[in-house]
């Protein structure tokens, strides 16, 4: 319980500003962290004002007229420079083709991101400096969202020259920068975390396995383990009926590198009776895009790939299903935030990771037995928005 008087005990000033790339109406789990902490701190009593890119959905400039009317003691900047335009697709969306052989855009990739971990949006932070360059502000904390890893820097050089004026930095990291499985190793990436580790006040992770990464340039006592919080009371389900064919569901994104679904994808072209896999993702990598076409071709109708839709309405989507499909991440450091809303739906879960698939235990779930199923101990309370936000208030006070 967020009392009064802990609000009261940062002598009187209570104004945090949240810099993120991601928010609201974006569908992605770095949106859905700023966009719910940022409501949490505000209907505890904080000042909240929210630096983001300028929003479009389906071409319309979003005003956030209804939220700041619903949380008064929110306010929303937007960077004008930095502009997205977000469309509600149905259908998945894939990237375009390139002139370049596969492995000559592979290498390009790779290479950009050796550099530059971010990739293209590591321009954000200079667009960060700008915007408080143009637009000086002031509050007892600023809490910088990564990723991409860009904020935090652009939110410490502001600070640096002046156009910040905080007296607490809060650097909150949804991935590891040294040791992510999905980058590549880089004396780069090292000066980067170094940086901001040196100019930082407390780190925050999601997870205590990363915890060793983050020690590099920081005390233990500087880097504090938060989840990402979800408000649970909007969360829909529909009752159960078992389908008539075997149907199971994933819903989130993959990666060449980390995540890779090709082990899956290999083990149900071996099937010889029906199924239904509904998988739920915008798959933009070229490597991906093979796969998928190659494994589309083998599996047909059994197969079907769907692009995102509201995390909402995937929840109550996925509660359908016979049971929901989990990939692990290829590092014990990163721990993928749809777990919770898979916990959510109601439904059992059979994990794999890109190395390993029990192949003996998904056929117990496909004849519905789900006496193994994986995650049935994680606790979801802890990812409550309320029990997230109290943990902030501890380090903003």
């Amino acid at each position: 319980m967020i009392t009064k008087e802990r609000l009261n005990s940062n002598n009187g000033n209570n104004k945090v500003i949240i810099v993120s790339y991601f928010f609201y109406p974006e569908n992605k789990p770095r949106a859905f962290r700023t966009f719910e902490l940022a409501k949490g701190l505000a209907k505890s009593g904080y000042h909240v004002e929210v630096v983001i890119p300028t929003y479009s959905l389906e071409g319309k400039l979003v005003t956030f007229d209804e939220l700041t009317s619903n949380y008064p003691s929110l306010s929303i900047r937007m960077i004008g420079n930095v502009r997205k335009n977000i469309e509600n697709r149905k259908s998945p969306q894939k990237s375009k083709k390139s002139k370049l052989p596969l492995g000559v855009m592979m290498w390009f990739k790779r290479f950009v991101h050796f550099v530059f971990p971010s990739g293209k949006d590591f321009t954000y932070a200079w667009k960060v400096i700008h915007f408080f360059r143009k637009n000086p502000s002031s509050a007892d904390t600023v809490i910088s969202i990564s990723y991409p890893y860009s904020v935090h820097i652009g939110t410490i050089v502001a600070r640096k020259l002046g156009f910040l004026k905080v007296n607490k930095v809060l650097t909150e990291f949804g991935d590891t920068l040294v040791g992510c499985p999905a980058l590549p190793k880089s004396f780069i990436h090292k000066l980067i975390q170094k940086f901001i580790s040196k100019n930082t006040n407390v780190i925050i992770t999601p997870t205590e396995n990363s915890l060793p990464n983050f020690t590099l340039y920081k005390s233990k006592e500087s880097v504090k383990v938060i989840p990402q919080g979800y408000d649970f009371s909007d969360t829909k389900t529909k009752e159960y009926a078992k389908n008539s064919v075997p149907t199971f569901g994933y819903a989130g994104s993959f990666h060449a590198t980390a995540r890779n679904p090709k082990i899956l994808l290999q083990y149900l072209s071996t099937l010889d009776f029906e199924f239904q896999f509904i998988v739920y993702s915008n798959i933009k990598d070229p490597d991906l895009v093979s796969i998928f076409d190659e494994y589309g071709a083998k599996l047909k109708h059994k197969l079907q790939v769907r692009g995102l839709i509201p995390r909402l309405e995937v929840i109550e989507t996925m509660s359908t299903f016979d049971f929901l499909i989990f990939e692990e991440n290829l590092s014990e450091n990163q721990n993928p935030s749809k777990i919770v809303d898979y916990k959510l739906s109601g439904r059992p879960i059979f994990s794999f990771s890109q190395d390993n698939l029990n192949e003996s235990k998904f056929l117990e779930f496909i004849h519905a037995d789900y006496s193994n199923a994986d995650f049935d101990k994680f606790n979801i309370s802890d990812y409550s928005i309320d029990n997230v936000v109290e943990k902030f208030v501890d380090l903003l006070n």
